[in-house]
């Protein structure tokens, strides 16, 4: 269990890759004063996430839909 999640850790992380996205989220909030630069990197922070959760639950199901990957629920 503790390699799996591990292993999803490190997953995540190549994915969303934060030492690539450092440069450019400092790029386009160069100017704002520290405290929107806190609400830019909450609100999409959270954003981020929340897309991550909806298509870790409804993934599967949407790439069947779409008829990409057949999808088998586990019983």
């Amino acid at each position: 269990m503790l390699e799996f999640a591990f292993s999803s850790f490190v997953t995540l992380l190549v994915v969303v890759n934060p030492p690539g996205l450092a440069p450019i989220f400092a790029a386009l909030t160069r100017g704002y004063p520290e405290k929107r630069k806190r609400e830019t990197a909450f609100r999409e922070t959270f954003l981020g996430a929340a897309i991550l959760f909806i298509f870790a639950l409804a993934g599967g199901v949407l790439l069947e839909a779409s008829g990409i990957a057949a999808y088998r629920r586990s019983r």
